[in-house]
């Protein structure tokens, strides 16, 4: 067998060649790199950056906010039926203050039923509640307030 019969292993052959592909990688490398450092940085203008930014009355929603804290209380509501029976228009309204994380800080009676049974039902679904979602950006934990109507149609 001849010397220059002989088969070279792979690896060689790689090893050969690694030195002009190494130039050719380092030079395109170097002219990717021109080419992203000459791409001019891209700015949106100030108006459009302040006109993404929600206006605080407009992210404020009082209606779908007390929706979501009363379905959140009203699931735990169980009137009494026969207070409902006799009296299928009794209504209990609950004025809720809640802080920024949805926690009830203070409640007040609106409107009472005069029936005592039906009003300790209603606090006790507010109490099994225990919070509200997080209020919507805008909210104002000092003045803002969630009236919850409590009616014959309202039990969970």
């Amino acid at each position: 067998m001849h010397p220059t019969d002989r088969k070279w292993p792979l690896f060689l052959l790689l090893l050969i060649g690694m030195p002009a592909w190494a130039d050719d990688d380092a030079e395109e490398g170097e002219n990717i790199q021109g080419l992203l450092d000459s791409i001019p940085e891209i700015k949106a203008p100030a108006a459009a950056v302040e006109e993404a930014k929600p206006d605080p009355a407009e992210a404020l929603n009082y209606d779908s906010y007390t929706a979501m804290c009363s379905k959140r209380v009203m699931e735990k509501f169980q009137p009494p039926r026969g207070i409902i029976k006799k009296h299928p228009r009794v209504e209990f309204q609950l004025m809720v203050t809640i802080d920024a994380a949805g926690e009830f800080t203070g409640v007040s009676a609106n409107k009472r039923s005069g029936h005592r049974s039906f009003d300790a039902a209603a606090m006790r679904a507010l109490n099994e509640a225990g919070s509200c979602p997080q209020p919507p950006l805008g909210w104002n934990v000092a003045t803002d307030r969630v009236i919850l109507k409590f009616n014959a149609r309202s039990g969970g």
